[in-house]
């Protein structure tokens, strides 16, 4: 069983075009890196893109690599998909987080990311459901009040025990 560390939330650098907005470029990735501990870059697992603004953090795209963060995060297909977001999000931070294995040492189960993947996608589409690789998944025609798409306000204290019970606090 493979076990991942989470590291983040790390700021993206962007830059701000002539015509307006916020878009990630490869020229700026250095700044990138260079905010996390040693080694972290060249592991294994999974990011996840987000938004930070005044009212919290929005996932944004979940995504994973088997072999390391810095030749997958910010591929072109991925800073295209950052940069559509950051259209959408005129407001806000953007910010990764990074889930790595804890050790370099043995195989790489790839089965094990991509379930892991798998997991924070559904974790990352029950917050976000514009989320970009939400893979064929439709919202859900249900809820949990105080827990899940159960609107605003403070969840009562049954919601709590259940929260803490399940792994979930």
């Amino acid at each position: 069983m493979s076990e991942f560390v989470v590291h983040g939330p790390f700021k993206v650098p962007f830059s701000r075009p002539p015509a307006g907005g916020k878009t990630v470029t490869t020229d700026r990735l250095n700044e990138f890196w260079n905010q996390m501990q040693v080694g972290v870059p060249e592991r294994p697992g999974c990011y996840i893109f987000g938004i930070r603004a005044s009212r919290g953090m929005t996932p944004v795209y979940v995504g994973e690599t088997a072999n390391n963060m810095r030749a997958e995060c910010f591929t072109p297909r991925n800073l295209n998909i950052y940069n559509q977001a950051l259209g959408e999000y005129r407001k806000g931070t953007p910010i990764m987080f990074l889930l790595v294995r804890s050790s370099q040492r043995g195989q790489i189960d790839k089965k094990e990311i991509h379930d892991l993947q798998n997991y924070l996608i559904d974790i990352a589409f029950n917050k976000n459901p514009n989320l970009y690789n939400r893979q064929g998944k439709r919202t859900p025609k249900w809820n949990i009040r105080g827990m899940i798409r159960g609107g605003q306000g403070r969840p009562s204290e049954d919601v709590k025990s259940f929260k803490i019970m399940m792994g979930m606090a």
